[in-house]
């Protein structure tokens, strides 16, 4: 048997049994006199009840940062005519859960558990998200205060494509790539803050044969808890390398 497309105030007949796909049934599938009416003994489904289909389908398989999907249903705009029966839909799995903007999302219609078309619905697919954004042009090296950001809903460029949500998760931080003014943070542009910064002043710390030494130095380069950076030895002008234990303190390993 074969399976035709559903155009506008068409009624077609066949039946394909259909695995991998998403089924709207019960409750969700009996929708209001405005989304489907009748015309003599068949069921008419109007344009807004396709949209909806898809727009729960995409709910619950769309990555969960984007708050707000948004889908524009435009074609097709005449109702669509189906024989009288139970109501289902099925959406074909695709690239509608992974990408956004203007595609086509193939929809089955079955009547009592019978394929009985396809509709090709032409949609445009949108998503916004709450997302950290600069509020001015942040550089490399700079540390984020909590005046540099704020969180602002964007719309989305793509659904793979990183950002951070969260205000605790970039204050304090440092930038390594250039933030532009209201552009999402992404987290390929920051770092966990040095604990230890270029011209810091530092205690040296050095143990080793039951002795404890601690002296003052300058630390030439920065570094986190666990990285080792170049210190200069006040007293001496030596210049060695120390591994970072704690904001302010370095130690040197022997």
């Amino acid at each position: 048997m074969t399976t035709r497309r559903l155009s506008a105030a068409a009624m077609i007949a066949g039946c394909l049994i259909l695995t991998a796909v998403w089924t709207e049934v019960g409750g969700e599938t009996r929708a209001s006199a405005a989304q489907v009416g009748r015309q003599g003994t068949s069921l008419v489904v109007h344009p807004d009840r396709i949209r909806q289909v898809i727009a729960r389908y995409l709910d619950q398989r769309v990555d969960r940062r984007a708050q707000d999907l948004q889908v524009t249903l435009l074609d097709p705009k005449e109702p669509v005519t189906v024989p009288p029966g139970n109501l289902e839909f099925n959406v074909q799995p695709g690239a509608v859960e992974e990408h956004l903007g203007r595609q086509i999302v193939r929809v089955h219609v079955l009547v009592d558990g019978r394929e009985v078309g396809v509709v090709e619905a032409l949609v445009e697919i949108a998503a916004y998200a709450d997302a950290v954004v600069a509020q001015r042009l942040i550089k490399p090296g700079e540390l984020i205060e909590p005046e540099d950001v704020t969180i602002t809903r964007i719309k989305l460029v793509d659904l793979h494509r990183q950002f951070v949500s969260e205000l605790g998760d970039v204050i304090g931080k440092s930038v390594v790539r250039p933030i532009p003014a209201h552009s999402p943070v992404r987290p390929s542009q920051i770092k966990p803050a040095d604990v230890v910064r270029k011209g810091d002043r530092v205690t040296i710390e050095a143990q080793g044969g039951g002795l404890s030494i601690r002296v003052a130095g300058v630390s030439k380069s920065g570094g986190r808890v666990g990285e080792y950076v170049a210190v200069t030895n006040v007293d001496s002008g030596k210049e060695i390398r120390a591994r970072v234990v704690a904001p302010g303190v370095v130690r040197v390993d022997y």
